[in-house]
């Protein structure tokens, strides 16, 4: 990894998109960008709110921009869309891929030369080799056979694994109320860890 290199991992979201400045190797900035709708009826404080999507879409954009400008960013990775997913949330999600792209073209970012997306089976692949054996389970049975089974990769375990590599980025975070985002944040430090162990960095 060149010394002069600075990855933003970004775990796209419509409502909390987490996302983790690193420089040589260790996490320099991280924040959650909250966007809800104006018709909610429980405010929080740390929640931008809007009347559409497109307003939530251009917000969260418009944040990661500034972020990319202000800490001089040379190098984007974010999760891909799950394949299998449908819905509203889905569409705008895609949405937000869409026009965050086009406005890093604006910068000189494009994929794949300086943005990298990695599937999110593949992120929770590469964070499985954090883990002790792998994740691999060894138990006996009554009869004295052997059986290997793995952990299964939710959100628990991806939490914890961050809490372990990068305690100092979910500091102060939880998984719900007005300092909600533990899990996203999680997840934007385990996408860089993807990209970097998939890039040998």
């Amino acid at each position: 990894m060149n010394k002069n290199e600075r990855i933003l991992s970004i775990d796209p979201s419509i409502a909390k998109c987490a996302f983790v400045v690193w420089e040589n190797d260790s996490p320099h900035y991280w924040g959650v960008f909250k966007s809800g709708g104006i018709e909610s009826k429980k405010k929080l404080k740390s929640v931008t709110y809007f009347h559409n999507e497109i307003d939530k879409i251009d917000f969260i954009s418009d944040s990661l921009i500034y972020i990319v400008e202000e800490y001089q960013i040379t190098q984007i990775v974010m999760e891909g869309l799950a394949l299998n997913a449908v819905g509203n949330a889905t569409r705008s999600l895609s949405g937000l891929y869409y026009v965050l792209l086009s406005k890093l073209k604006s910068l000189g970012f494009t994929e794949p030369e300086n943005i990298k997306v990695i599937p999110p089976t593949q992120v929770k692949s590469q964070a499985r080799l954090l883990l002790e054996n792998e994740g691999n389970i060894e138990t006996v049975d009554s009869k004295g056979k052997k059986k290997v089974s793995k952990i299964k990769m939710d959100k628990s375990v991806m939490i914890g694994l961050a809490e372990q590599y990068w305690p100092q980025v979910l500091q102060g975070y939880k998984n719900s109320g007005e300092n909600a985002g533990k899990e996203d944040l999680s997840d934007a430090c385990l996408i860089y860890n993807a990209y970097k162990q998939l890039n040998e960095l």
